[in-house]
């Protein structure tokens, strides 16, 4: 078991300082200052430069998928390549090893998927997992306030009054809340990300000190105690990890439901449906999905689109007959009343109370 444990971590440090010496060589800087990044690779370089130099070297990929695969026991599918494949293989596009999803890797995103405006809950165990400086992560912890000149536009108030907007239209309401929702589950995932940041870093002193104890003939007990401490911090990387996962897996959910409620914005469908049809199921393909098509093959018109709820229109009635009465030079035109007999929307003048000469 020990001499086990000493090759595997003497190749693979060996390995890393390898690449980190082939990356500092004062050959390799010399070709590259006096080459000199051209017009198109300058925003490339400035973009590496803001994220640093990365401590694995990309060229090593290939051999850690294999190595991944290997520990997974997943053996690669070998093609039967015809004579003729082989003479063009040189020609076509290389098949690049992938890192494998795991199937409950799938569920764990899916089940995030299913309740689309879920609230971002963090248990109380993952805070005590991740504890940071309060001052430091209090921006993370709440989506940020709506500036007091915006709020004063939106509200219209005489006084500045911070975060007192309020939107107008509902849907534009859910859709801001679904934002705001998303930047909680997003910016919850800074602190796993952050923490398996330091922990991984510090591993990889960790190892190579334990290299330089195993060269020098260290006791026994102490390499042990040394290959526990790293036993601790990979599976500490496995929980952060997943962790953040269903974080990044909430914040999607949640962007989806805000595009869902702008684009139901237009329809004029009642606001239960809609809020409704923002929390169906997020299948990733399509921003509604099947679940959709379910529910509108249920609808009372059985047509794969949305009810329209239209006004219902007035119909037009017209008098039946034409009611005409002699008009004389002294009568006083009178306002078109209805008429008492039919009691509907026929109109008529009104009857005189008094009888006039000649009329019985």
């Amino acid at each position: 078991m020990r001499m086990l444990i000493q090759q595997e971590v003497r190749s693979s440090v060996q390995e890393i300082r390898r690449s980190l010496r082939s990356e500092n060589s004062p050959g390799t800087s010399r070709q590259l200052e006096d080459s000199g990044p051209s017009s198109g690779e300058s925003s490339e370089s400035e973009e590496e430069d803001r994220s640093g130099r990365p401590l694995f070297p990309i060229e090593d990929i290939d051999h850690l998928i294999k190595l991944v695969r290997s520990t997974m026991e997943l053996e690669d599918e070998k093609e039967e390549r015809s004579v003729t494949d082989v003479m063009f293989q040189g020609l076509g596009e290389k098949k690049r090893k992938v890192f494998p999803i795991h199937e409950n890797i799938s569920s764990l995103i899916q089940a995030e998927w299913r309740k689309a405006d879920k609230k971002v809950f963090i248990p109380r165990a993952m805070k005590r997992k991740y504890p940071f400086p309060e001052k430091e992560t209090e921006i993370w912890d709440k989506a940020p306030k709506v500036d007091v000149a915006v709020s004063k536009v939106s509200r219209k108030s005489a006084l500045p009054v911070e975060d007192s907007g309020v939107l107008k239209d509902p849907m534009d309401k859910k859709a801001d809340g679904f934002l705001r929702r998303s930047w909680e589950a997003a910016a919850g995932a800074f602190k796993p990300n952050v923490a398996a940041t330091c922990v991984s870093r510090s591993l990889f002193v960790w190892l190579s000190q334990l290299e330089e104890k195993i060269k020098a003939g260290a006791s026994r007990s102490h390499l042990i105690s040394e290959v526990t401490t790293a036993q601790k911090a990979s599976a500490f990387l496995a929980d952060a990890s997943v962790d953040a996962l269903r974080l990044s897996a909430r914040s999607v959910a949640l962007s989806n439901s805000a595009r869902r409620a702008l684009w139901l914005k237009n329809w004029t469908g009642d606001l239960p449906s809609k809020s409704h049809l923002c929390s169906i199921p997020c299948e990733g393909e399509f921003l509604f999905g099947s679940a959709l098509d379910n529910i509108l093959e249920k609808a009372a018109d059985r047509k794969r689109g949305f009810p329209s709820t239209r006004p219902q229109e007035r119909k037009f009635f017209r008098p039946s007959r034409r009611f005409r009465s002699p008009q004389r030079s002294g009568d006083k035109k009178e306002g078109w009343r209805p008429s008492r007999r039919s009691k509907g929307f026929m109109f008529s003048r009104p009857q005189d109370s008094s009888k006039r000469p000649g009329q019985q």
